[in-house]
C-alpha cells in the first residue's frame, strides 16, 4: 500500500483515522516532543483497494497470525 507515509506511520494507520475521503493522523516521528497532525487524500487507486479487503482490526495492515503489523521503536 502506497500512501506517503513511513512505515511507523503506516503500522498504525486504520480505519479510525479515516475521514471521508482523507486520512488524518499524529505522525509517530518526534510524536512526543513535537507532534504533527497530518491530512492526506486518498488516491482513488487506495480506495478501491481499501474497498475489497474487510476490515477486522484498528489497523489495516496486520501479520499472517492476525496481529497488528509492528515496529521496532
Amino acid at each position: 500500500m502506497f500512501t506517503g507515509f513511513r512505515v511507523s506511520d503506516v503500522s498504525q494507520l486504520g480505519p479510525q483515522h479515516r475521514h471521508k475521503d482523507m486520512f488524518k493522523l499524529r505522525l509517530f516521528k518526534n510524536c512526543n516532543r513535537n507532534p504533527y497532525d497530518i491530512e492526506i487524500a486518498i488516491h482513488p487507486i487506495l480506495e478501491a483497494v481499501l474497498a475489497m479487503h474487510k476490515v477486522t482490526d484498528l489497523t489495516y495492515i496486520a501479520t499472517e497470525f492476525g496481529k497488528p503489523f509492528s515496529i521496532r521503536v
